[in-house]
């Protein structure tokens, strides 16, 4: 019944960055965050894809606030809802990166800079489930520009990130 609810709102302007904010309260129990988190995950499975002829069921400046917020509030969530998170990011970014997201890469590398191997494994867990694509997609000259831009944004900080892991292990 509360599912049938949310999913009877979610149509609303501002619906998903209120949906966000609550989970991210620390004073809200960590249960209900999470389910709110799935409800995120579910809301943006069924309306982040739009159809060629059909309407568009998430506002503009909802989509930009989604993505501008979703990435750090992942990074500082419990796992359970960064689980969630990181799935949605990756339903975004089927749709979205890097042309309507070109700044994902970019922030999430920033995020290796912090120490925090929580975050970092977020990090690390989100980039899995977005370039994971790249095994099963067609060869086609879009795809290679794809991946040539995650290798000039991601590789470098990515091998930096072994580098001092390893140097932590040895010492």
């Amino acid at each position: 019944m509360a599912e049938k609810f949310l999913e009877g709102v979610e149509v609303n302007q501002n619906y998903a960055i209120l949906l966000l904010h609550l989970i991210d309260k620390d004073t809200v129990d960590l249960t209900i965050r999470i389910a709110g988190a799935v409800a995120f995950k579910n809301y943006i499975k069924r309306n982040w894809p739009v159809e060629e002829d059909g309407a568009d069921n998430i506002h503009a400046n909802d989509r930009a606030a989604i993505k501008s917020l979703i990435v750090s509030l992942m990074l500082k969530s419990p796992e359970a809802i960064q689980r969630q998170f990181s799935d949605a990011v990756s339903i975004i970014g089927k749709y979205d990166f890097p042309q309507k997201w070109p700044g994902l890469i970019s922030e999430m590398v920033e995020k290796f800079a912090t120490g925090d191997f929580h975050i970092i494994n977020g990090v690390l867990r989100t980039a899995h489930s977005l370039f994971k694509k790249y095994r099963f997609e067609f060869k086609s000259q879009a795809l290679w520009e794809e991946i040539k831009h995650v290798l000039d944004n991601f590789a470098k900080p990515l091998t930096d990130l072994f580098v001092v892991c390893t140097l932590l292990r040895v010492h």
